[in-house]
């Protein structure tokens, strides 16, 4: 089953939509990242390649942040080194636009963190309770959701540690 998301604006359209394909699940985050227009935060266990390394979701993010002014892309990466080696292209594009990106490697305290989300512009999100499963829920316009979200972000955020394998290497 395909989400039809034409009529989803981000800040407008409420209503919570279930996901639980990777297909739906990137089609949301597209969706969701080519109406960004300040913020993009991520939580996730190695970068979910069937999402975040995606053509269109990937397009859609480097519009996202050469199109705008004082914009930010943070991610949270629980272990980078299958993304690494798997040759993830979200990692070039990071290393590319360093300005607007930044990776982190949670705190020992959130190691164990299993659940998944995007927030974007602290006002829609997708979110999964299982990183490992695609089942969960998205909002293009749940405030109070995704700010809880945003919340945790920035719990998780503080104590997180720069990803020595995503930066950027200057030769």
């Amino acid at each position: 089953m395909t989400i039809d998301l034409g009529h989803h604006i981000l800040g407008e359209t409420a209503g919570v939509i279930g996901v639980g394909t990777s297909e739906e699940v990137c089609g949301v985050a597209t969706a969701l990242v080519a109406q960004a227009r300040f913020s993009v935060d991520v939580v996730t266990r190695d970068l979910d390649p069937a999402v975040y390394d995606d053509t269109d979701f990937l397009e859609a993010l480097k519009a996202f942040v050469l199109e705008r002014r004082r914009v930010e892309v943070r991610i949270l990466v629980r272990d980078p080194m299958p993304a690494v080696r798997r040759g993830h292209r979200l990692i070039p594009l990071a290393r590319q636009l360093s300005t607007f990106f930044d990776v982190r490697v949670p705190a020992s305290q959130h190691r164990d963190f299993n659940q998944a989300f995007l927030v974007v512009d602290a006002t829609g999100y997708i979110h999964r309770e299982l990183t490992e499963r695609y089942d969960g829920t998205a909002d293009f316009n749940d405030r109070l959701h995704a700010k809880g979200l945003q919340r945790l972000f920035e719990e998780m955020w503080e104590p997180a540690t720069p990803t020595p394998e995503l930066r950027r290497v200057h030769i």
